[in-house]
């Protein structure tokens, strides 16, 4: 039991009044600074445990119990202390109480002792003064308590200074439902209880609340004393309340027939899933293969109509120029653009193949996680590998004539153009008597030479736009060709990845589901037979319950004043 609350709020009284003893410090000066740990044993005594930051053995020192709270104060030194205290107590038989440094306080400014101590309890006292909030840093440990599965039983301390402390357990509740805890605020008064335990009278520990308080430890973690030392009647009445009405429940839950039609209504589930699964073995392979041979025509025309949109590009480049003049412009512009292409091209299968992967896993992730109870996620190696690597190993772009002239191969075709001008329009001067070589038949020959040189620069610059279109298509084909012999096989590749893993999932998750509907068919048989052994084992339980009340009503009302007394101290 771990009593946690904010400093001055009453947990090292509420452990004193327990214990029946004067053990923990109590008061504005002497509060607890360091964990106290209240165990039972043969006979009293007190112990400071200093535990190493390593792995080393704790330190451990004995202390005078007398003054124990000024001997602690003397003999602790900063670092992971605690305190610990055997008493010989019937209470202590079943419990060990630990006392944590208040909350905020400077034993605990941060709460973090608390928190520890929380995390490994069996229960958690949580001790808030009547007529003080519930203060962030409490509420925190709190919070951890829950988060660790830890129950935590709310107290009101100090009720005799508050009579109205009833009327704050409405909010209270309130705020503590926030927090993840259920159940009764008690109420106790730690002096009352000394002072019950000092006079010896039953009646005022009853008023103290703390053996209701004792008493509402769970069963699991508090053995009840027998005899006239136990808890009180009235914890024994609630207690065998509790079971007869737990019993009780399980028994009509047992008996009611809708529990049948509940546990039919799981095995046909489990029948509709195996049967959905059969169902589905083929469509996935369906979507699988159909994706497939899509994906590769899509690709495919995709990359032609990429390439194709190059070659009307380098068409027109090459139409407005001279491919001989710019033809090492035009061969980078080329292999940018290809790569250009087949990078986008290679994008677009990898969205397309994450796209075809999502439709074949829709198909059994579901089945997956209800059968199963796992997920495919993504297909290992179900990916579509870069083509831009294939772009240096194809052959270099051809190389165009540049169509330049010697000085000489001008005049030469300069002179076979002029020569047929200057022949023929001498031929027809010589008529009116001139040489057949004259000014004007020079003149003529000159013009006929140049249109003739200007005709074979024509010709030539077609030839050359001619043999340029011809070198770009040649290499945009054997792109396309050898580009979509990766894409196919790659494709080919993840249809062969994502059919293996998925029909390995498949298989398991079949297998898994067949298991299943073996269990459950197995169970159903046996359902009615152990139904029948629970309801004859609940009848016996419920009447020893009954022989419990019965023992329990014969009992004192008040117990014995001894009786009492002992239970508690």
């Amino acid at each position: 039991m771990v009593l946690v609350g904010a400093p001055g709020e009453g947990t090292s009284s509420l452990v004193d009044a327990v214990v029946g003893a004067p053990v923990c410090p109590v008061g504005d000066d002497g509060g607890t600074t360091v964990p106290w740990v209240v165990r039972g044993g043969p006979v009293v005594c007190a112990e400071l445990v200093e535990t190493p930051a390593g792995d080393g053995e704790p330190l451990r020192r004995q202390l005078p119990v007398r003054g124990l709270p000024a001997a602690v104060a003397d003999h602790a030194a900063p670092g992971r202390v605690s305190v610990e205290v055997q008493l010989p107590r019937r209470v202590l038989d079943t419990l060990e109480l630990v006392d944590t440094p208040g909350v905020g306080g400077p034993g605990d400014p941060e709460g973090s002792r608390a928190r520890a101590a929380v995390s490994g309890a069996d229960v958690v006292w949580l001790v808030l003064d009547a007529g003080a909030p519930l203060l962030p840093e409490v509420a925190d440990v709190v919070r951890a308590a829950v988060d660790a599965d830890v129950p935590v039983h709310p107290v009101l301390s100090r009720t005799d200074l508050h009579p109205a402390w009833s009327d704050r357990v409405r909010g209270l509740r309130a705020e503590l439902a926030r927090l993840g805890v259920d159940g009764p605020v008690r109420g106790v008064c730690a002096r009352l209880a000394d002072e019950a335990v000092r006079r010896a009278e039953p009646g005022l520990l009853v008023e103290s609340g703390v053996p209701d308080l004792v008493a509402a430890v769970p069963p699991a973690l508090s053995a009840v004393p027998g005899g006239a030392a136990g808890p009180t009647r009235a914890a024994l009445v609630a207690a065998a309340a509790a079971l007869r009405a737990h019993g009780a429940a399980r028994l009509a839950e047992l008996q009611d027939p809708a529990a049948v039609a509940v546990a039919a209504l799981g095995l046909d589930d489990v029948r509709d899933r195996v049967d959905r699964l059969r169902r589905q073995a083929s469509r996935w392979q369906q979507v699988l293969g159909d994706g497939t041979t899509d994906l590769v025509a899509d690709l495919e025309h995709d990359l032609r109509d990429r390439l194709r949109a190059v070659t009307r590009d380098a068409d027109e480049a090459l139409d407005a120029h001279d491919p001989g003049a710019m033809w090492p412009a035009v061969d980078g512009w080329l292999h940018a653009r290809v790569a250009e292409a087949v990078t986008v091209n290679a994008r677009w299968a990898a969205d397309r193949v994450d796209w075809l992967t999502g439709e074949v896993l829709a198909l059994v992730e579901a089945d997956l996680r209800d059968v199963a109870g796992t997920e495919v996620g993504a297909a290992p190696g179900a990916r579509v590998g870069d083509a831009r690597g294939l772009l240096a190993g194809l052959a270099d772009v051809a190389v165009v004539d540049r169509g330049r002239l010697t000085a000489l191969q001008k005049v030469l075709v300069g002179m076979r153009g002029s020569y047929s001008g200057i022949l023929m329009i001498g031929l027809v001067t010589s008529l009116a008597g001139l040489p057949l070589v004259n000014p004007v038949s020079v003149g003529a020959g000159l013009l006929i030479g140049g249109k003739a040189y200007r005709d074979d620069a024509a010709q030539r610059l077609t030839r050359r736009r001619g043999e340029a279109k011809g070198v770009v298509r040649r290499h945009l084909d054997e792109v396309g060709f050898q580009v979509g012999k990766h894409l196919r096989d790659e494709l080919r590749g993840v249809q062969r990845t994502l059919r293996d893993v998925v029909a390995g999932h498949v298989d398991a998750l079949q297998r898994a589901a067949t298991l299943e509907l073996r269990t459950a068919q197995e169970a159903n048989r046996r359902q009615t037979a152990d139904r029948d052994r629970e309801v004859r084992a609940l009848r016996r339980r419920l009447e020893q319950v009954a022989t419990l009340e019965r023992a329990v009503a014969a009992l004192p009302a008040g117990g014995g004043p001894t009786g009492v007394v002992q239970g508690v101290a």
